[in-house]
């Protein structure tokens, strides 16, 4: 592997020879990137970024089952207890997805300053890939194979329905079923306008309902709540919808420290080449002039997919604001 520097419009970037591919990464885009985050995504909240040696390989999953009672003691001169758990392997492939645009040579040159123009491309770009993964989690999120149960409420949360009621239930009901309580709770934009208006939710809060007060009430370490969107219209029609489903809760175990397999719902895989270690996790790169185009490509892209890694961990609430016969 060879690294050379290089210099475009005063900043530096990074070639990288890499298994026989050169990366053209731009290590200033790379900064901004890395020091920007969009708000209203929750699609790394749910399902943390780990990352993986291997683009296609298994990864371990600790099963939370094997969380048992065990005797530490030991006689002297005795081995220690030997302990035996599960250890799965799940198969993983961290797909590669990209987006770029071209930057014209008139743009590029007459823009005041040009590195504006590219940092603002790489910025958009950036915000496009993270809304696909938010589109990703909602499917994730809305087949019952991921989880461990769907539950349904018995009463609208927006007409006096029990609201924080129903989601200690289903805290309580995955603690029970998987041995690991939930320590995240992510909302749709408009199950956390209901529940935060909720009269159930107003008095375990004290009367003031935030995000923090909320994770206190709930005794979860982070709330997450999904405001994304995105234009479904044609043309100069607009039409924004919800990326993240609006009317759903996930409670789920969000596992120890975001480099750990620990026991966990899901993790987003992310894979880089040999060289790239260094640099964001999403690859920032800006190639060279085009000669049939005139112009600059800028391109962000990532080797990155989510795995759901003990669906047992992971339960949802749908359907909010609609009495459900049989609900919780």
């Amino acid at each position: 592997m060879a690294l050379e520097k290089h210099y475009i419009a005063g900043r530096s970037a990074l070639k990288v020879f890499a298994e026989g591919t050169l990366f053209n990464v731009s290590m200033a885009l790379d900064a901004a990137l890395q020091r920007y985050s969009p708000q209203g995504f929750i699609g790394d909240f749910c399902f943390p970024v780990i990352s993986v040696g291997e683009q296609v390989g298994t990864i371990p999953a600790v099963a939370a089952a094997d969380m048992r009672l065990e005797n530490v003691d030991r006689a002297p001169g005795v081995e220690g207890n030997r302990v035996m758990f599960n250890v799965s392997s799940l198969q993983g492939i961290a797909r590669s997805r990209s987006l770029s645009t071209p930057i014209p040579v008139e743009l590029d040159f007459n823009t005041d300053p040009a590195w504006r123009l590219r940092e603002s491309t790489a910025l958009y770009l950036r915000d496009l890939w993270l809304l696909a993964k938010e589109n990703r989690i909602a499917s994730i999120v809305n087949s019952p194979a991921n989880v461990s149960s769907t539950f349904l409420p018995a009463s609208a949360w927006n007409a006096g329905g029990n609201a924080f009621g129903n989601l200690e239930t289903i805290i309580s009901c995955v603690a029970s079923a998987s041995g690991l309580r939930p320590d995240r709770v992510g909302f749709g934009s408009t199950a956390w306008a209901s529940f935060a208006a909720n009269s159930t939710t107003i008095s375990r809060c004290g009367g003031w309902v935030t995000v923090g007060r909320v994770a206190e009430a709930l005794r979860v370490s982070s709330i997450g709540i999904g405001e994304a969107r995105h234009n479904v219209g044609v043309g100069t029609d607009r039409k924004f919808v919800p990326t993240f489903p609006a009317d759903k809760v996930a409670v789920f175990h969000g596992g120890g420290p975001e480099n750990t397999f620990s026991p966990r719902w899901g993790i987003s895989a992310n894979w880089k080449p040999t060289g790239l270690q260094d640099v964001g996790r999403l690859i920032t790169e800006l190639h060279p002039l085009s000669r049939r185009n005139q112009s600059t490509m800028v391109e962000v892209h990532a080797w990155e997919s989510e795995i759901v890694t003990d669906p047992s961990l992971g339960a949802v609430l749908a359907g909010c604001n609609s009495a459900q016969s049989g609900g919780i």
